[in-house]
């Protein structure tokens, strides 16, 4: 399990080693917020007990398959969905967990835009306010603002397939239209679930987390979960624009096939009616014994496949 500790300072951030950070923040000395990536779930259990949190609790934080807010009067929970890919919606809850003076954050994998804010907090960039719940807003906006960027590779992976239907309307496969509905149905569920997780939280008032305060910092993360789900409205629309495309394309192939076995009956049809005729038994046909008669037969049977092909058909325009 990888673990970062920074303490949270009056205008910035500044790393620290695990232990010294939690010796300062049991001494009442440091506000601190510890990143816990990966690691098995006894792993992030034995933290949850190290900053005091009971059994029963530390059971469902560990144990959680989807996102939930919970308050207490020790402390503020709540999972925020993230993507651990910028090029495709792959999800992981991210769990933020604030006690007082301290916000612990666990993820099962790297999550896109949680490293990248912590980077620049900690790297130089002055805070507006050292306080956890200014740090836990500023990490919202940079979750949320990867989302959207998430989403608009999306957006260029569906826009790429209709150019090339555009270009040759079979080069794109059914397949591939399966895989950009996935992939948006992915990224949709991710992005309602944190617009549903930013609306719960951006009303609390807890000691532990006071987000009222943050008004314009969550503003931002709500502006970008919100652009990311009308860009996924519109894609939607693309995509189902391009199924139906392809289904009109199908279809065209069928009509196409269908037209070419009604030439060959038709074609046919006459020759069968000729065929039908001269395979009767009846006693009296005197032009059966004709010498001239069998070429003559081959000669008007060609000559009706050929003139119905290239000159009735091809008239009508059945050959273009």
């Amino acid at each position: 399990m990888e673990t970062r500790c920074l303490e949270i300072l009056k205008d910035r951030m500044a790393d620290l080693p695990v232990e010294e950070g939690v010796r300062r923040w049991r001494q009442d000395v440091a506000q601190l917020l510890v990143l816990l990536t990966g690691g098995s779930p006894e792993e992030r259990e034995a933290w949850l007990e190290r900053i005091g949190v009971g059994t029963e609790l530390r059971a469902a934080v560990v144990d959680r398959n989807e996102s939930r807010v919970l308050v207490r009067d020790d402390l503020v929970l709540f999972d925020v969905p993230g993507t651990s890919s910028l090029e495709r919606p792959d999800a992981t809850l991210v769990t933020f967990l604030c006690v007082e003076r301290l916000v612990l954050v666990m993820a099962e994998r790297p999550v896109c835009g949680l490293d990248r804010a912590l980077d620049v907090e900690s790297g130089g960039t002055r805070l507006r306010e050292g306080s956890p719940s200014f740090v836990v807003a500023a990490i919202l906006v940079f979750l949320a603002a990867a989302l959207r960027t998430m989403v608009g590779k999306v957006k260029t992976q569906v826009l790429e397939a209709a150019r090339r239907m555009d270009a040759d309307p079979e080069v794109v496969s059914l397949l591939e239209l399966s895989r950009l509905k996935e992939l948006h149905l992915e990224a949709d569920g991710i992005v309602e679930e944190v617009l549903a997780t930013l609306e719960l939280v951006k009303v609390s008032k807890r000691t532990q987390l006071d987000l009222t305060g943050q008004a314009d910092l969550i503003t931002a993360a709500v502006s970008n979960a919100a652009a990311a789900e009308r860009r996924l409205d519109r894609l939607d629309h693309t995509i189902g624009h391009l199924q139906d495309r392809y289904d009109a394309g199908q279809q065209e192939k069928t009509n196409r096939r269908l037209g070419v076995l009604t030439l060959l009956s038709a074609i046919f049809m006459p020759l069968t009616l000729l065929a039908g005729l001269w395979g009767m038994n009846f006693e009296y046909m005197p032009e059966l014994r004709q010498p001239w008669v069998y070429p003559a037969a081959l000669t008007l049977m060609v000559g009706i496949a050929a003139g119905m092909g290239d000159a009735w058909f091809r008239a009508h325009g059945w050959l273009k």
